[in-house]
């Protein structure tokens, strides 16, 4: 059976990093991108920054999309109502198969 991955994601102005773990809190994987305050660098670019971080987690401890069963993101720039509307909406879109996604 494939193990079940949490995601925590640090997504700041300069970078974002991605932390792929076991539920036993043991890192998998790792992954580090660009910047992903949308309010600075645009929806864009942060979408992107994200993917690339989550992307580079799965990919060095080869785990699959599929595993994900929860993802949690710290996201400077999401304070706002409409921030966090607009920043879930992307996680959803990054992450479509992950039973719980929150910000």
């Amino acid at each position: 059976m494939a193990a079940e991955v949490v995601l925590g994601i640090d997504g700041g102005g300069t970078k974002t990093v991605c932390l792929a773990a076991d539920r036993e809190g043991r890192i998998l994987g790792r992954g580090v991108s660009g910047p992903s305050n949308y309010l600075s660098e645009g929806l864009y670019t942060a979408k992107t920054s994200l993917r690339i971080a989550i992307e580079s987690a799965l990919r060095e401890g080869k785990l699959s999309n599929h595993q994900i069963v929860a993802a949690c993101a710290g996201l400077a720039g999401v304070s706002r109502r409409k921030d966090h509307e607009t920043m879930q909406k992307v996680l959803e879109e990054l992450l479509p198969e992950s039973a719980l996604l929150t910000l």
